[in-house]
């Protein structure tokens, strides 16, 4: 998703904590509504505590893949090829 530009399927997002969970469009506001009063109502520490588990799935699953991922998008980007490119997209501006 990051690195492709990639739409992630809802189960998926699911699976990795993303997303709580896949409603029909006319429940999303309502349930959206009642999560936030349910986080608001917690003391602060909580809350950073929730947010840190929630992200941990997404951090380790970026951490191992964006040594790999970045080297190849720099190659990419800095390739001979593509420089030529710029280069040439720039005289236009």
């Amino acid at each position: 998703m990051l690195y492709h530009g990639e739409l992630m399927p809802t189960v998926e997002a699911q699976e990795i904590g993303l997303v709580d969970e896949v409603l029909a469009q006319e429940e999303v506001e309502d349930r959206a509504l009642k999560k936030v009063a349910e986080l608001a109502a917690l003391p602060r520490k909580a809350f950073e505590v929730i947010k840190d588990h929630r992200i941990e799935a997404i951090k380790i699953r970026y951490e191992g893949n964006f040594q790999s991922k970045n080297e190849s998008f720099l190659n990419c980007w800095f390739s001979k090829q593509t420089q030529k490119l710029l280069a040439e997209a720039a005289k236009k501006f």
